[in-house]
């Protein structure tokens, strides 16, 4: 056949053993090693009902807008959304109606888009209120 090398054998390679050639030794070694593990090693599961789950202190959940009083405590300082890389933070500002307020501004709307969030924290780290948490 045209296009097709006779001898496609290159000069370091060397010739295979009958069980060498043959898969099923080294698919017994894979199952006896599973097989190992599966007997000696401590099961990682935790019952979770029973046992709940400790986060590690590195441990950065989703980031949330937090309220006190049914009122966001966000000042709507825009730091959030300037400090975050992905940009995944937006948020409309409105000034405050009520005259007893501390606050200037507040948030009309505040969105995190969590496809689109990293969890770095930097938002936590920048918010001079600690709205976010």
């Amino acid at each position: 056949m045209p296009g097709v090398p006779k001898n496609t054998k290159t000069e370091n390679e060397r010739n295979l053993n009958f069980w060498e050639r043959l898969y099923l030794p080294e698919i017994f070694k894979g199952l006896r090693y599973s097989f190992r593990k599966m007997v000696k090693e401590p099961s990682y599961t935790t019952e979770y009902p029973d046992e709940l789950w400790e986060p590690p202190d590195s441990y950065r959940g989703r980031p949330v807008l937090v309220e006190e009083e049914g009122k966001p405590r966000c000042v709507s300082c825009n730091l959030c959304a300037k400090a975050c890389p992905p940009m995944a933070i937006a948020m409309q500002s409105r000034e405050v109606d009520d005259p007893n307020s501390s606050k200037e501004r507040e948030p009309a709307w505040f969105e995190i888009n969590m496809l689109r969030c990293i969890y770095c924290g930097f938002c936590e780290e920048v918010c001079p209120e600690e709205a976010i948490v």
